[in-house]
Formats: C-alpha cells, sequence, structure tokens
C-alpha cells in the first residue's frame, strides 16, 4: 500500500452535521442513536472496557426519509455491501441505486482499522456529505435535490447516450423547472453544469473568484430553485493556490461529494440513489 494521501474531499463530522440540522430546526432535532458505552465514562474517567485485539466493529443507521434517525445495523465483517437488487442491505423499492451499488470495508494498513466506503461503479454515483470539496475535471456534488458537475476550460466532452435496458437504474432526475443557459462568447471558462437524467440542463460559466448558490436570488449568483436547498447554501471559490472548492455554508441538507472511494475516519454521512446512511466507527 502507497503512502497516505489527504482526501480532496472533507467530510463534515456527525457533530457539525448535528450542530447545523440544530440551529435550523424547530423544534430542536432528534440525534441520530444513543449514546455509546465507549462514550460513557464512569465518575474517576477509567474507560469502559473496549475490546483491544480483535477488529473493531461499525454502527450504521439507515436513515427514514425526512428523518435524522433510522434503521440501525451493526457491522462487524470486514466488507458490508449495498444495493438494489443484492448485498447485506438490500433496498428494492429505490430505482436511482444500482443493483450492487457501494461498499462499507474495514482494512487495517498494519498501524490500525480504518474503515472505507467504496462505489461499485454504479450508474449514479455514492455520494458522502463534506463540508469542503475540490472542484477538479468532471467532479459531482450535490445539493438539495440537484446534481452539479464541474467543468473545467479545457475539457468538454459530450455524453453519450446509453441504450435503456429492462430493469436499468434510471438515472438521477431533478424536477425541469430551470431552464437552458449557455456560455458567453469568447475563451471558455470553468463551469458549474447543472444535470438532470444524464443531460445538461443548465450551464454557470465561473469568470470571477467566488460566487454563492443557493436559493436566494438576493444573495446568490448561482441560484437553484428546489425546497430542500436553503437560502444561501454553498460558497464556490477559489482558493489560494487558484484551485476551486466548493464549501458548505451551513445549510440544513449539506452539500454531498460524489466519491469513488474514501476515508470515513470516525464515521460520517453518505448518499446512495436517494437514501441516506449515517456509518459511526466504534
Amino acid at each position: 500500500m502507497g503512502p497516505a494521501r489527504r482526501q480532496a474531499t472533507v467530510l463534515e463530522s456527525v457533530e457539525e452535521i448535528r450542530a447545523q440540522v440544530r440551529a435550523a430546526s424547530t423544534p430542536t432535532v432528534r440525534e441520530v442513536g444513543p449514546t455509546t458505552q465507549a462514550d460513557r465514562v464512569s465518575g474517576d474517567e477509567t474507560p469502559v472496557f473496549r475490546p483491544v485485539s480483535r477488529p473493531p466493529m461499525a454502527l450504521l443507521h439507515v436513515l427514514d426519509d425526512g428523518d435524522t434517525t433510522g434503521e440501525m445495523i451493526r457491522i462487524r465483517s470486514d466488507s458490508f455491501l449495498i444495493g438494489r437488487v443484492e448485498g447485506n442491505l438490500v433496498i428494492p423499492h429505490d430505482s436511482g441505486m444500482s443493483g450492487r451499488h457501494a461498499e462499507i470495508v474495514r482494512r487495517n494498513d498494519g498501524r490500525a482499522w480504518s474503515w472505507y466506503l467504496r462505489d461499485l461503479g454504479s450508474t449514479n454515483g455514492t455520494f458522502v456529505r463534506a463540508s469542503t470539496i475540490m472542484l477538479h475535471q468532471g467532479q459531482e456534488f450535490m445539493v438539495g435535490a440537484r446534481l452539479f458537475r464541474f467543468d473545467a476550460p479545457a475539457a468538454s466532452v459530450p455524453a453519450v447516450e446509453e441504450p435503456s435496458r429492462a430493469n436499468a437504474t434510471r438515472k438521477w432526475e431533478v424536477p425541469s423547472r430551470a431552464g437552458g443557459g449557455g456560455l458567453a462568447p469568447g475563451a471558455a471558462p470553468a463551469c458549474l453544469v447543472e444535470i438532470s437524467k444524464g443531460a445538461e440542463i443548465r450551464r454557470h460559466a465561473l469568470t470571477e473568484g467566488e460566487y454563492w448558490l443557493g436559493r436566494d436570488a438576493s444573495r446568490c449568483a448561482v441560484i437553484v430553485d428546489d425546497p430542500f436547498v436553503d437560502p444561501r447554501h454553498a460558497r464556490i471559490y477559489r482558493d489560494e493556490k487558484g484551485r476551486w472548492m466548493v464549501a458548505n455554508d451551513r445549510s440544513r441538507n449539506g452539500v454531498w461529494g460524489r466519491v469513488s472511494e474514501v476515508a470515513l475516519e470516525r464515521g460520517g454521512y453518505f448518499q446512495c440513489g436517494e437514501q441516506r446512511f449515517l456509518l459511526k466507527a466504534l
């Protein structure tokens, strides 16, 4: 195994997300899951016993629709598959999920055990909730129910239409309220491309160094007509090294970046199809 790389997508911690949800909710939204035994410490600061030789376990929360709680599954094996047709967890009613969609993997790098989330070549991708995402060519991210792709200036590849198949996973689709848009004449800048059903429906040329994305047209340059998007949801900007970034602005529903594989460290939120999950490493 090669040297560890710093992840371009910075996951939001469970504590950060809970704080954002509480700030946006009335009444206060319940926290996900009970406090674990490892979190409870006796009065003399002696920790509660936990295994030190065997591999650790994790808790997977399959979140209920529109809620921050749901079914809890204990993962004790090195691999846990999620899919619409096959896997350790099958969600047959989500047509946006692939037959074999994602895998939760436990690995030991020789020093410690870690949990990873791996996409299995799914049609619509696996997304993690992140505080900051570096936007490289082709990077996709979601806000609310809307999907965006970042296009760098020198790369613009037309999408290839795929043949329809029986029982095929449908392409990610959003309401068609947004109108079309095009690039201004002249040199092509970087663009933020809104996607529905695998096709472009709007392009936002990024000619300045900073933009705000959200529902409020008076405060945002990239306007997203979606009830799950905050009035000012995310900041899109160039950092000091000239790299394009998107950062969550304490929004209720967050910013979600598409990943092929990501280390979950202590855990995190992720989405397959329209199903959201929380993994908590113990």
